[in-house]
């Protein structure tokens, strides 16, 4: 059974289905509903669920979610006429009334199984929607085996604390920054930001550059017994820090 919370239904739900949520709802669900209690279907538009994650730490939280099989997501080819929240027992539509969701629900045993007849078919033969992020629990995995478990906690620290963090830009400035504030190599983050699948290396490249321009990063060589020497990456100003965290976290 799950409860939906502020979505304002307060009966909990056997098997349910979310039919064409908008974005701030799928949110919602990934980030406020308890999934320990059942799992989830989600049956969205690939607008919506590009939307809903764009923000790193909703994206890599649904990651972890879909690994544990509490929540199931695929794409919905068009737009229906509303969004529903489909259980064995009940049907739901969702309506957003000043910035609050709202359910009107009906029981009626015919419409109830006519409507999970067509939604649960329509959801069996989508295709599964493909994160670009990488799930939570692989990036502090790879995090901790390449940099350091010091590392890795205080880039999910940062991550969670800020208000949102847009891949490409956000989730590489911050771990270019963190790399910066553990003394690593630029050579290590860029090389498991692309691994991971978090940036190119030309991604942070350019972001290494553009914050040694901020005034944030500065950089030292480091040699090597063969090849170019490295770079290793070192905080500049930690004013210069906050305020760029705090605008990455602000953006809209």
């Amino acid at each position: 059974m799950t409860t939906f919370g502020v979505l304002n239904l307060s009966t909990e739900l056997q098997s349910p289905l979310l039919v064409d949520p908008p974005s701030r709802i799928i949110v919602h669900v990934v980030n406020e509903v308890d999934l320990d209690e059942g799992p989830v279907e989600i049956l969205a538009t690939e607008d919506a669920l590009n939307t809903a994650f764009e923000d790193f730490a909703v994206a890599s939280r649904a990651g972890d979610l879909v690994d544990d099989e509490a929540l199931t997501i695929h794409l919905l080819e068009s737009p229906t006429e509303n969004t529903l929240l489909v259980s064995e027992e009940a049907v739901s539509s969702l309506l957003d009334i000043d910035g609050e969701v709202r359910g009107i629900t009906t029981r009626e045993n015919d419409l109830v199984e006519h409507v999970n007849t067509q939604y649960r078919h329509r959801f069996e033969s989508a295709e599964s929607y493909r994160f670009e992020t990488p799930s939570r629990r692989t990036v502090q995995r790879t995090l901790q085996e390449n940099l350091g478990r010091d590392l890795m906690e205080d880039f999910i620290t940062t991550i969670e604390n800020l208000e949102e963090v847009r891949d490409d830009v956000d989730v590489v400035t911050v771990a270019l920054l963190i790399a910066a504030k553990h003394d690593k190599q630029f050579y290590q983050i860029s090389k498991w930001g692309e691994q991971v699948g978090v940036g190119s290396k030309s991604t942070f490249s350019r972001r290494k550059m553009a914050l040694e321009e901020e005034g944030a990063l500065s950089t030292e060589k480091v040699k090597i017994n063969t090849g170019r020497p490295r770079l290793r990456l070192k905080i500049a100003d930690e004013n210069a820090v906050k305020s760029i965290l705090k605008n990455s976290g602000s953006r809209t």
